[in-house]
C-alpha cells in the first residue's frame, strides 16, 4: 500500500567550463570531464575522474538517446587505471536513471572507450554518469595533467530525430608544489 521512490543525489562538476545541470538556457548535449587540484600526488596515490552530462534541462526527454560513447586520452607515464574497478560498480546518477549497461575498451595505451547503453530508458537527465578510478604510477611533479574527452558515438534510438548540437568538455589534474611549513 507504498509508494517507493528514489532520490538521485548528483554533484555539480568540478569543470568550471561545464554548464550548471540546472539551467535553463542549456541547449545543447555535454560531457565534460572534471578537474582536480591537489597539493601532491604520490606514487600509489589514487583519484577519481567524474564524467558529466548535460542537456537540455526542458526539452531533454524528447531527445531519446539511446548510446553515448566517447574516449578519454591520459598520460600514461604518469597515471594507470585500476581495471579491476572498472566495472558497473562506477555508474553514477544519470547512468542509473537510464538503467545503463557500460562497457570499456583498455586495449589502446592511454585511450579508454567507454559506451554507455540505456535499456528501458534513455539519457535525458543531467549528472554524473561515472568516476573513473586513476592511480599515479609515481610521484607527479607540479603542473597541470590534461584528460582528454571525445565523443564517438551519442545516438537516438529514433531515425528522423534531430539530436542537438554536442560538445565535449576536457578535464584536467593539477599539482602544486609543497607548502613548506614556517
Amino acid at each position: 500500500d507504498r509508494e517507493w521512490f528514489t532520490l538521485f543525489v548528483t554533484e555539480a562538476s568540478t569543470n568550471e567550463d561545464c554548464p550548471l545541470p540546472t539551467t535553463r538556457d542549456t541547449i545543447e548535449n555535454y560531457l565534460c570531464l572534471g578537474d582536480i587540484e591537489a597539493e601532491t600526488l604520490t606514487a600509489d596515490e589514487s583519484f577519481d575522474l567524474d564524467i558529466n552530462y548535460y542537456t537540455n534541462v526542458d526539452e531533454a526527454e524528447g531527445y531519446n538517446i539511446k548510446t553515448i560513447s566517447f574516449a578519454i586520452t591520459y598520460d600514461t607515464d604518469y597515471f594507470v587505471l585500476d581495471e579491476d574497478e572498472l566495472t558497473s560498480q562506477i555508474l553514477r546518477e544519470a547512468a542509473t536513471r537510464s538503467e545503463a549497461t557500460i562497457s570499456f575498451d583498455n586495449s589502446v595505451a592511454g585511450t579508454l572507450i567507454i559506451t554507455l547503453l540505456g535499456t528501458s530508458k534513455s539519457f535525458h537527465k543531467p549528472g554524473r554518469l561515472i568516476d573513473l578510478p586513476f592511480y599515479a604510477i609515481q610521484d607527479v611533479p607540479a603542473g597541470e595533467y590534461a584528460f582528454g574527452l571525445t565523443i564517438t558515438a551519442l545516438i537516438s534510438d529514433n531515425d528522423d530525430q534531430d539530436l542537438p548540437d554536442s560538445f565535449e568538455v576536457d578535464g584536467s589534474i593539477t599539482v602544486e608544489s609543497d607548502v613548506e611549513e614556517e
